[in-house]
């Protein structure tokens, strides 16, 4: 098992890019910590200084109390699987997990051991002479892991391993992944920019962006209660909503005030909203956080005009208006059984606890 450490790490390139800048970061020993973020933030570069395969510029890196900024890639103990699979096309399945087990000099009966036990473990067990140009996106996927598994590393990588695959078998391969982690008991390390992966994976996640960490935390913590208006719409389908209006006091209670749209703020933890830089505040509110009513419920109803229907099998999204002089839209999610017609009326409630309130110019939280 590893337990990870990065102190001030740096990595910048001759033309002057830098690709990770102060990077502190702890990975515990058999955590699940998945690296989120778009492209270009800084994720494989982090996972490949891990690997070795990637120099350090400034700070280090240590497993286990040890600094490792110079051993090689061979010296670390990990295993890695890549998004290509990088599999010999010429090798069967057994001599593809076999391989880095004969590189470093085991004995055939051992290898047939942990071969066989790692492809029991992966369902592949059939599949052992077969070349990998005969095998599906999963099988080829599972092979990989399975020569991962063979080396019993102290730290698994992952580089966007199921971006190739297909939505299904993306979903049962997270499945697979998540249980090889739960039976091995081994440092899990994984990239990705798919949240949906992040959220189902990881014991922590860790939000990046332009080389910076933003925000660590459980994906409970991270979907939750997330620092900033980045790390808000990173997470969540559709985008969570973000409305830009303004704070404004009214007979001793607080609103949120907006083209179209007025929410009394009674509801909400209002502690930190005096660290605003200004009124002016952006509203958060996720898909699912609004309920379908009669518009004589309450005086906590908004309405907005459908602008179009987006059916997803178990749900449907609503394209929503609230104001013809706002031209942007809004996207809600409510259940397949709501009879909704564009060009109509959707009357709803906010769940105001769970609302989000972001300083408009330095987009960080206030609740």
């Amino acid at each position: 098992m590893a337990h990870i450490q990065f102190q001030q790490v740096k990595k910048f390139y001759p033309n002057g890019f830098v690709a990770i800048d102060d990077l502190n970061l702890e990975i515990y020993d058999n955590e699940f910590l998945v690296l989120l973020g778009p492209s270009g933030c800084g994720k494989s570069t982090t996972l490949n200084m891990i690997a070795g395969l990637e120099d350090i510029s400034a700070g280090t890196l240590s497993f286990n109390g040890q600094v490792i900024n110079d051993v090689s890639p061979d010296k670390r103990d990990i295993a890695m699987v890549f998004q290509s699979y990088a599999l010999y096309p010429h090798k069967t399945v057994y001599e593809n997990i076999a391989f880095g087990l004969k590189m470093r000099k085991f004995s055939n009966q051992e290898i047939k051991v942990l071969v066989d036990d790692a492809a029991r473990r992966l369902d592949i067990t059939k599949l052992l002479d077969r070349r990998p140009g005969q095998l599906s996106g999963g099988q080829r996927q599972r092979v990989a892991l399975g020569r991962a598994m063979v080396r019993r590393p102290s730290a698994f990588l992952m580089d966007e391993p199921l971006s190739n695959l297909d939505a299904a078998l993306r979903i049962s391969m997270r499945a697979e992944i998540k249980q090889l982690h739960q039976n091995m008991q081994t440092t899990f390390i994984y990239v990705t920019h798919d949240q949906a992966e992040a959220l189902t994976l990881a014991d922590r996640i860790v939000v990046m962006k332009d080389g910076q960490i933003l925000q660590i935390g459980t994906p409970d913590e991270i979907y939750e209660h997330p620092k900033n208006i980045f790390v808000a719409s990173f997470l969540g389908v559709p985008q969570i909503n973000l409305i830009e209006g303004n704070l404004m006091e009214e007979g001793g209670q607080l609103f949120f005030q907006s083209a179209g749209i007025r929410v009394n703020l009674a509801g909400v933890n209002q502690s930190n909203l005096s660290k605003a830089t200004s009124s002016q505040v952006t509203l958060g509110i996720r898909a699912e956080d609004v309920l379908s009513v009669d518009p004589s419920n309450g005086a906590d109803v908004f309405t907005g005009k459908i602008k179009s229907i987006l059916p997803i099998g178990s749900d449907q999204f609503l394209e929503i208006r609230f104001s013809e002089l706002d031209h942007k839209s809004y996207f809600f999610r409510v259940g397949k059984e709501y009879r909704n017609v564009i060009d109509g009326t959707f009357n709803f409630q906010m769940n105001v606890n769970r609302l989000h309130i972001f300083d408009t110019k330095t987009t960080l939280s206030l609740i």
